[in-house]
């Protein structure tokens, strides 16, 4: 479907030219690539022209980080979808991206994007000047917010302003508006798995539970599986999901305990990163020790032994989380609901030997929707 007629209108009393890098560059007295760069937070230009760039920028009306999808930044008559996406990995973002932009494709809505990077120590403020646009632009027709929380008082005010928000992947206590992976399933079908190949003394290495609801459930998935199995558990810390200080957590865990034979990681880098240091320790992988990752990350293929991996239906999400918004934009009743999507587990060699490729856990046909309120 197309924009809502109010939205249009609303959006009819924008300025009479589009907003562009060029445009941008020009006020600045920089290159587009400058601009460019200093809006997207890549490297090649100093902290003081990135900083005035984007002052700039935010003066002409352009929140900070924002990529516009399709005709420049912002279009004048144009209806907006925001996304706001938390400091995730750029694996996380790119797949989520893909899902949003099938079901953007032919809305009629174009797109704002704020990504907020893990790095950036000013990512609150960045976080809070995109919310201030979304609440003022009377483009935006509605907020996309993937793997960030959104503070109460910013969701009254845009439910004020009948702004619409979905959460992707957000907190569990979040009743309406919601699609989220079941992540206590998915580490349950990866402590499963390595139960069902006999190993017995299974170790996690990931963040602390209180960190966030993902961790918790991460973290519960496979500590209430491996117990219920009687077999042994095992957790070592490592919370910003580095692969150099993996490789550490992983050698105090087997030097801890020793007879651990299996080892779940809260992400694909701290896979790499513990493989690293179990082949500098002299134990063999899975022979000795058999490794799973999470999210199924495209390095996953390019190691050897191949990691086997927890994929997580991030595509779907994104699709389904944009679909449900613009139903909601569309005043359809009952449009904000709450869904939970079931992750896969792809088995390879870093459990399975000398397998030759990928190996589901279970039939992909599984890989659908669990529940939805």
């Amino acid at each position: 479907g197309g924009c809502l007629r109010g939205h249009r209108a609303r959006a009819d009393r924008l300025m009479g030219e589009s907003l562009t890098i060029r445009t941008i560059a020009e006020a600045a007295g920089v290159s587009p690539s400058a601009v460019s760069k200093a809006l997207n937070s890549r490297p090649g230009i100093s902290p003081a022209m990135r900083l005035r760039v984007q002052q700039i920028a935010q003066n002409l009306g352009y929140a900070p980080y924002v990529a516009s999808r399709r005709k420049g930044m912002l279009s004048p008559g144009g209806c907006h979808v925001a996304v706001l996406f938390g400091p995730v990995g750029p694996h996380i973002v790119r797949e989520v991206q893909f899902g949003i932009d099938v079901a953007l494709r032919s809305s009629g809505f174009y797109e704002l994007r704020c990504s907020l990077m893990p790095e950036d120590p000013d990512r609150e403020e960045v976080k809070r000047g995109f919310l201030r646009k979304v609440e003022e632009d009377p483009a935006i027709a509605g907020l996309l917010a993937c793997c960030v929380s959104i503070e109460d008082s910013v969701a009254t005010s845009l439910g004020r302003r009948r702004i619409p928000i979905v959460h992707l992947d957000g907190d569990r206590s979040i009743k309406r508006g919601h699609v989220m992976i079941d992540h206590v399933d998915a580490s349950n079908q990866a402590a499963t798995a390595l139960l069902k190949l006999g190993r017995r003394k299974v170790g996690y290495i990931g963040p602390r539970a209180e960190i966030a609801w993902v961790w918790r459930e991460r973290y519960r998935g496979v500590e209430e599986t491996v117990r219920r199995a009687k077999a042994v558990f095992e957790f070592e810390e490592e919370s910003i999901c580095d692969m150099v200080q993996a490789a550490f957590a992983t050698r105090r865990l087997m030097e801890r305990a020793p007879q651990t034979d299996a080892l779940i990681y809260s992400s694909d880098l701290q896979a790499l990163g513990g493989m690293r240091m179990l082949r500098e320790m002299g134990i063999d992988v899975p022979g000795r020790v058999a490794v799973i990752g999470f999210d199924d990350s495209d390095v996953c293929r390019a190691v050897s032994p191949m990691v086997s991996s927890v994929r997580q239906p991030f595509r779907r999400m994104g699709e389904t989380g944009t679909r449900m918004l613009l139903r909601a934009i569309e005043g359809k009743s009952g449009a904000l609901k709450k869904t939970e999507l079931r992750a896969k587990l792809v088995m390879r060699s870093s459990c399975l030997g000398d397998s030759p490729g990928d190996r589901w856990h279970r039939d992909m046909s599984r890989e659908v929707m669990v529940r939805t309120a």
